[in-house]
């Protein structure tokens, strides 16, 4: 009996300690002569293990004193920060150009100052601007420009804090579109597009600089503020700047954002700058003009999609709407739930035993505590003294919830009683003083008190009819043999009384999508197209698709080959597209401008590359989610019409990419230099200082920041992380929303999850549980849930609690066995996505028609009469700019019309 109970406690202190990470070479040496040390030398194995038990516990310590990351999830981030964003620390000098070229056009027409002047006079100023800029000399087009690009960067000269920028900036920004800026800016766009294909030639213009796009980088920017500031009012909102603007002002701003959204999302109109841009970014991804201001493209096209249909608050709104529509529930906000979790630990083990002050022996010796059953709950009621048992009845009914059952409790809270041990192996101490127990009473009360405090699982559980249906058949056989056939969701006759519990646990939490309503109104369309009728959806997702549809393959290569470009780890090659000419700095010679070595410019410059590269992940990683979370709601085949490119386009590997980094050292990211960023670079500089002197002073404030050796490639040095440092938002911002995408493209996709599963990311998604902010890490654990059955058991069995937290902050399918089940059914991967791609098909043919047809399968007419008696329809964009294409297309183009009749 001795020997059965001390091999019981080394095989419990042996399992004890295979819980400690730290230990795993001090065990391997204990295990090669544990059969010649049996249970007399049970003491010394705690004694040798004590000192790598207190440095784990320290190190847990450590790691649980790491704040949580403060991040509040948006659509987008301050107003401040945006503006920063548009501009690169290469052009800090041109916002005093700026100043010049308005300074010089305000003495021209003796205009007093831009504060001093009431708004009549304003609007007289931006109006004379505009003029210039409709002039056929391009310099004077370039000098308005400039200084209209003062102007809408709030006429910095005249602020000395940010708030009064911001606000200048904004009600700026509503007084040049009021003014009619808004079409000139458009057609400038137009008139540098044009031109940035040489048609005489036919050839393409090369450019390496900054130099080569400065009206295209001055127009886009202009542009982008425009749109920013208009899309942030809020008229519905008592806002402390609503309150302060005139009624007058308020109704002005009111008219001004309508018109603007309403322009955005026409097709039709010539203002209309969201088509212009995708082709823009379709040009730019082809290698033909690779001189275009990336950053400002996507940034504008981001911000203008973001205005038309509306971020996420709006979104769930129109989710509900539709479910309503179809006579479903109203679904929870995913982002409201997530921002109310907390962030797991960062550590993947934790220690079990926890240190009391009585947890000495006296010889210096730190015991192991042993493993305990929970007595009958029957004991508890005996071990106490007179009424304890009123007493405690009374404490149940004080101090528990409506909704915990303290019968259990008190069967989890008693692991601290002694067990029945021999009475000749009782150490002559307990390391738990009995004289220091608390009461029976005292620990029902705080096991009512934590109980209370305990929050639920965040998430509602889900069930589907098809697995209810399924779990009715499966009991039926069990039970009877046979089963009802298909579609016989409520009979339960005869099943036994838990089973119809479970059955009708399972109809509480039914969850019907609305895909799968639009699928099954899709089949009845397409069976009964008589009877079923389309709805007609002309909302600004169904216009977005339809504009998007023809060319969308070209655009999501194109997207995914600026997001593999802009990845920190990507290398530069041959046919990868060139996202750094934005940032190049004025400079005939592309590699004298990069070729200075640890000199402060050069360390700038390599900051303001990482930047670059970070917007534009920023800016593609929210673009591509804001256009599949409309898409979904709008139609669930024009969301996988979409996540179908983007599979093919190789999306899944690139978003692994970017976390198969030190992601904790991507979100400390050091790139951001505060002096150099637009808004502060403005406000610390006088008026006297703006050529010479500007450059001067700027060249020695990067001197003295080159001396931070915080300036790196990846920026932190050394690669560790930086966890005394603060975030940077966009870096966050666009981890979660490339978690998010990924989510969405493998979601009840077995091929695609199996993707997953070959690329190996079940260690990447691990390593991005490290940043402890938790909506990051809620998006990594449910894709470990949605691999976890094909991981197989032997990960499981190693990763416990990375399950654990999975349970505790996913959501739950009531008949899911992701935790213990595993794959064994061989799936048809490529017929399924077959399946898939017909079935998008044939909605996008019944449903658009020749708007999608491929020009290489239209008929050919090789008849030249046909061909030239042929009538041609022009767009209703060309005829209302017949006049302007005339003008710019005929009567300035020199035709030597002899020349033809020349033999060749």
């Amino acid at each position: 009996m001795t020997f059965g109970l001390e091999s019981f406690q080394t095989t419990e202190a042996l399992n004890w300690m295979d819980m400690d990470p730290l230990n795993g070479k001090n065990l391997k040496d204990l295990r090669s002569g544990l059969a010649a040390r049996r249970s007399a030398q049970l003491p010394k194995l705690a004694t040798c293990l004590q000192k790598d038990v207190v440095d784990g516990y320290e190190a847990e310590q450590s790691a649980a004193s790491e704040a949580e990351i403060e991040f509040e999830y948006d659509d987008c981030d301050e107003l401040a920060h945006e503006l920063n964003e548009v501009y690169s620390y290469s052009e800090s000098l041109e916002f005093f150009e700026n100043y010049q070229a308005f300074h010089e056009f305000c003495s021209c027409r003796r205009f007093a100052g831009w504060q001093e002047s009431p708004r009549p006079q304003r609007c007289c100023l931006v109006e004379a601007l505009l003029d210039q800029l409709e002039s056929s000399v391009a310099d004077l087009r370039l000098k308005a420009l400039q200084a209209l690009a003062y102007i809408l960067q709030g006429c910095f000269m005249d602020h000395d804090t940010e708030q009064s920028l911001l606000e200048s900036i904004s009600s700026n920004a509503f007084l040049c579109y009021d003014c009619g800026a808004w079409s000139l800016l458009c057609m400038v766009l137009q008139m540098e597009i044009d031109q940035s294909w040489d048609t005489e030639h036919g050839s393409k213009v090369t450019s390496d600089s900054l130099r080569d796009s400065h009206v295209l980088r001055l127009t886009l920017a202009c542009m982008y503020t425009i749109v920013e500031c208009v899309r942030r009012f809020e008229c519905d909102k008592e806002t402390s700047d609503n309150e302060k603007t005139p009624p007058e002002e308020l109704a002005l701003r009111v008219e001004v954002k309508r018109s603007l959204l309403n322009e955005l999302d026409d097709a039709t109109s010539s203002l209309n700058v969201v088509p212009v841009l995708f082709d823009m970014l379709s040009r730019f991804c082809a290698g033909l003009v690779p001189h275009y201001p990336i950053r400002k493209v996507l940034l504008l096209l981001w911000k203008c999609l973001l205005a038309v249909l509306g971020g996420w608050r709006v979104l769930h709104t129109l989710k509900n709407d539709k479910r309503q529509a179809f006579g479903l529930q109203p679904c929870e906000d995913t982002i409201e739930i997530a921002s109310t979790m907390q962030a797991i630990s960062n550590l993947t083990f934790k220690l079990s035993c926890d240190r009391e002050p009585g947890g000495d022996n006296g010889n210096g010796e730190f015991l192991v505590p042993k493993r305990s059953k929970a007595p009958p709950k029957r004991q508890l009621a005996n071990s106490g003294s007179g009424d304890s048992d009123d007493l405690l009845e009374e404490m149940v009914d004080s101090y528990s919830p409506p909704d915990v059952d303290v019968s259990m409790i008190v069967a989890d809270l008693v692991s601290d009683e002694p067990t029945l041990t021999d009475p000749n192996d009782r150490r002559p101490s307990s390391p738990f003083p009995k004289e220091n127990k608390p009461s029976t009473v005292q620990v029902v009360k705080d096991a009512c008190k934590n109980a209370s405090q305990q929050k639920r699982l965040p998430w509602s559980s889900k069930v589907t009819f098809k697995e209810v249906e399924n779990f009715l058949e499966m009991k039926r056989m069990k039970f009877f043999g046979y089963s009802f056939g298909e579609g016989d969701r409520v009979t339960t006759v005869g099943l036994p009384k838990p089973i119809q519990e479970s059955y009708n646990a399972q109809v509480r939490h039914v969850y019907v999508s609305l895909a799968e309503m639009q699928i099954a109104r899709e089949r009845l369309i397409q069976m009964y197209p008589m009877t079923h009728k389309d709805v007609d959806s002309d909302g600004p997702s169904e216009r977005l698709y339809q504009m998007i549809l023809p060319n969308m393959r070209k655009l999501t290569f194109g997207l995914v080959k600026v997001l593999l470009a802009s990845a920190p780890c990507s290398k530069g090659k041959a046919d990868m597209v060139n996202i750094v000419y934005e940032v190049l700095p004025y400079s005939d010679d592309v590699e004298s401008a990069t070729s200075l070595v640890d000199t402060p410019e050069a360390l700038r410059l390599n900051a303001d590359v990482i930047r670059q590269k970070e917007i534009i992940a920023k800016s593609v990683s929210a673009m591509l989610l804001l256009i599949l979370k409309h898409l979904k709601v709008n139609h669930v085949y024009q969301f996988e019409q979409i996540c179908q490119q983007l599979v093919f386009a190789n999306c899944i590997p690139l978003i692994l990419k970017y976390f198969d980094q030190n992601v904790a050292c991507y979100v400390r990211s050091n790139s951001e230099l505060t002096d150099s960023c637009f808004i502060d670079c403005v406000l610390s500089s006088d008026v006297g200082d703006i050529d010479a002197n500007v450059a001067a002073r700027r060249m020695e404030m990067n001197r003295d920041r080159s001396l931070d050796d915080t300036l790196t490639e990846g920026g932190v040095d050394g690669g560790e992380s930086a966890t005394g440092r603060p975030y940077v938002w966009r870096n966050l911002f666009s981890l979660v929303n490339l978690l998010r995408i990924l989510n969405k493209l493998t979601k009840w996709k077995h091929g695609r999850t199996m993707m997953l599963v070959v690329y190996k990311s079940a260690p990447i998604l691990k390593r991005t549980l490290r940043v402890k902010q938790a909506l990051l890490q809620l998006f990594a654990l449910k894709l470990l849930k949605s691999q976890a059955k094909y991981l197989g058991r032997q990960w499981r069995r190693s990763n416990m609690e990375l399950l654990s937290a999975i349970y505790r902050n996913v959501r739950h399918r009531l008949n899911d066995d992701w935790a213990y089940g595993n794959e064994t059914q061989s799936q048809d991967f490529q017929s399924e996505e077959s399946s898939l791609m017909s079935e998008v098909d044939r909605f996008n043919m019944r449903r658009y028609g020749t708007t999608m047809t491929v020009g290489d399968f239209k008929p050919l007419d090789n008849n030249v009469i046909s061909v030239l008696g042929t009538p041609f329809i022009h767009s209703d964009r060309f005829r209302k700019n017949y006049e302007k294409w005339l003008e710019y297309e005929v009567f300035h183009i020199q035709t030597d019309y002899d020349q033809l009749l020349c033999s060749t």
